[in-house]
C-alpha cells in the first residue's frame, strides 16, 4: 500500500516536472523567437492569439498610448512588479533545480520532493498575486479606453481559457525573459 502511494506520487512529480520543461522550452522558443524578430514580435501592435507579449514600457506607451505623466507612474508599477517577479522566478529556478537533482539521484527523497512541489506551487501563487497587482496598477493611471485595450492585452495572455492554451488546441501562450513574468 505504502509502496502505491510512493509511486504514484513519483508519477505526479515527473509529470508535473515534464510540464515545467515544457513551459521552459515554450519560453525558450519564444524568446528565440523574439530576438530574431519573428512572428512573435510585432512592434506596438496587439498581439494576435497564440503570439506572445512584450510587457515592457514601449510597448505598453505604443499600445495605451500613454502620455508622459502615465508613463512615470507605468515606470513605477513596471518597477516593482519586475523587481518581485524576477525574485520569485530566480527561487522557483532554484527549487526545480533541486526537484530535479532528487529524481535523478540514486534513492529520490519523496517527501522532499513532496515538499519542494509545494513550495513551487506557493512561489507560483505569490506571481499570480503580483501579476494581478501589476495588471491593477497599470489600470489605475489608465482613461477608460485604455482600461478597455489593456484587458485586450492581457487577456492574450491569461485572460480566456483558449488563449491560455486550456483548449487543447496548441494556442497557449508563454512568457519570456524582458516580458509579463521574467527581467
Amino acid at each position: 500500500m505504502k509502496s502505491e502511494k510512493s509511486k504514484t506520487l513519483v508519477w505526479i512529480i515527473v509529470l508535473l516536472v515534464v510540464f515545467n520543461l515544457t513551459t521552459l522550452a515554450t519560453i525558450g522558443y519564444h524568446i528565440y523567437d523574439a530576438n530574431r524578430g519573428g512572428a512573435g514580435s510585432r512592434g506596438g501592435a496587439a498581439p494576435a492569439k497564440g503570439e506572445g507579449v512584450q510587457f515592457n514600457g514601449r510597448f505598453f506607451r505604443d499600445s495605451l498610448n500613454l502620455s508622459r505623466e502615465q508613463m512615470d507612474r507605468f515606470r513605477e508599477v513596471n518597477h516593482r512588479f519586475r523587481s518581485d517577479a524576477n525574485e520569485v522566478n530566480v527561487k522557483l529556478r532554484g527549487l526545480r533545480q533541486r526537484m530535479m537533482q532528487n529524481m535523478a539521484g540514486p534513492k529520490p527523497d519523496t517527501l522532499l520532493l513532496y515538499q519542494l512541489s509545494d513550495s513551487i506551487g506557493v512561489l507560483h501563487a505569490r506571481l499570480k498575486r503580483d501579476t494581478y497587482q501589476y495588471y491593477l496598477g497599470i489600470r489605475g493611471i489608465c482613461t477608460k479606453d485604455q482600461q478597455v485595450k489593456l484587458k485586450a492585452i492581457f487577456e492574450t495572455v491569461f485572460g480566456s481559457e483558449d488563449s491560455a492554451g486550456c483548449s487543447g488546441k496548441g494556442t497557449g501562450q508563454g512568457h519570456h525573459r524582458g516580458q509579463c513574468r521574467n527581467q
